[in-house]
């Protein structure tokens, strides 16, 4: 099994690629939470900065090493639930993130369908590399949002569906870690995974077809 960062000499284009657009994604996805905590009355993350497009902030050096390494990341923002301003808004703060990956699976898909239509009348190196990176892009949003809509621990599905079943949110501790763990499992080395990883790319294909039929 090879590493990710193996791809910086074998697909350099690729390798890049996929750095951007989940960069690019996971900064948002969670300035999205930030946004929307303070919104709703909880600054707690933006006295700690994460009301800023910084990566570093967002994703933590730990998660960027990863990245590079095996091409996963992830983002944390804090929230303070007890200073929303109502016990539904942390489903919205929660919601927010992939609220924003379906926006940008959309801009990213559509951009990448009109890129593809150009291309038919002009045949630019720099137009195919754009579509390749849209795209990408597009699915990466698109896995996004259904990897984050799991209700699993941590995630923002579990986190919105606690705010409508209260019980979720007394789960003890290795409890929760224990189910977090074999859904991480499931997705990443089952056929359940195909539900997240496919359906994903399949929404991004949806949004590249409005302007670019297959």
């Amino acid at each position: 099994m090879r590493l990710f960062v193996e791809y910086l000499i074998t697909d350099p284009l690729y390798f890049f690629s996929w750095i951007l657009a989940l960069t690019f994604s996971i900064t948002f996805h969670e300035f999205s939470h930030a946004a929307a905590a303070f919104r709703l009355g909880d600054d707690t993350a933006a006295r700690r900065g994460h009301l800023s497009f910084n990566p570093l902030v967002q994703m933590g050096a730990s998660s960027i090493a990863m990245m590079l390494l095996v091409g996963i990341a992830w983002g944390c923002v804090p929230v303070n639930a007890h200073r929303l301003r109502s016990v539904r808004a942390h489903a919205v703060v929660a919601l927010a993130g992939p609220v924003t990956n379906l926006l940008l699976c959309a801009l990213f898909g559509i951009m990448a369908g009109g890129v593809a239509r150009l291309e038919v009348s002009v045949a630019l190196p720099a137009l195919e590399t754009a579509r390749y990176f849209l795209m990408l892009a597009a699915g990466v949003n698109g896995i996004l949002l259904l990897l984050n809509l799991l209700p699993l621990p941590m995630l923002d599905g579990w986190t919105a569906l606690s705010v409508f079943w209260p019980r979720l949110r007394h789960l003890p501790a290795r409890t929760a870690q224990t189910v977090s763990i074999l859904g991480v499992l499931l997705i990443f080395f089952s056929p359940a995974g195909n539900l997240v990883w496919g359906g994903g790319l399949r929404l991004a294909t949806f949004f590249v077809s409005l302007l670019y039929p297959a």
